[in-house]
C-alpha cells in the first residue's frame, strides 16, 4: 500500500516546481480557511446565516457546524483538481497547469466568502 502511494507521487507532476508552489498556496488558503472558521464560529442552538444577498438580505440559515461547508467545498476541489492534473500533465502540461491555477483562484474567493459569512455572524 505505501509502495502505491511513493508510486502516485514519484509522477512528472508531483516535481513540477510551479504546480507544486500553487498547490501549496492553495492547502495554506484552504487550512487557513479552517482555522478561521473554527475561531470565530461557536457552537450555538440558534441558527446563523449561510447565505447573504445583498438585495434580499440573509436568505438562508442553517446550523452552526454548516459554515465548515465552505471549506469542506475547497478541501475537495483541491483533492479532484490535483487528481485531474496529475492525470493531464503527462499529456498537456499548460492544461495541467492552468487546472491547478485555478485551484488557488477558488480557494481565495472560498476564503473572502468565508470571512465575510463569518463576520456577517
Amino acid at each position: 500500500m505505501l509502495n502505491k502511494i511513493k508510486l502516485a507521487f514519484n509522477r512528472p507532476y508531483w516535481k513540477d516546481k510551479l504546480a507544486l508552489s500553487i498547490l501549496s498556496a492553495s492547502l495554506f488558503v484552504n487550512i487557513a480557511l479552517w482555522i478561521y472558521l473554527r475561531l470565530i464560529v461557536k457552537p450555538t442552538s440558534q441558527p446563523i446565516i449561510l447565505h447573504y444577498s445583498v438585495r434580499f438580505g440573509p436568505d438562508i440559515l442553517g446550523e452552526y457546524f454548516q459554515i465548515f461547508s465552505i471549506a469542506l467545498v475547497g478541501t475537495f476541489i483541491i483533492l479532484i483538481n490535483a487528481i485531474l492534473s496529475d492525470f493531464i500533465y503527462s499529456r498537456e502540461k499548460l492544461a495541467a497547469l492552468f487546472l491547478t491555477g485555478n485551484i488557488l483562484i477558488v480557494e481565495i474567493f472560498l476564503f473572502i466568502a468565508g470571512i465575510t459569512i463569518g463576520m456577517i455572524n
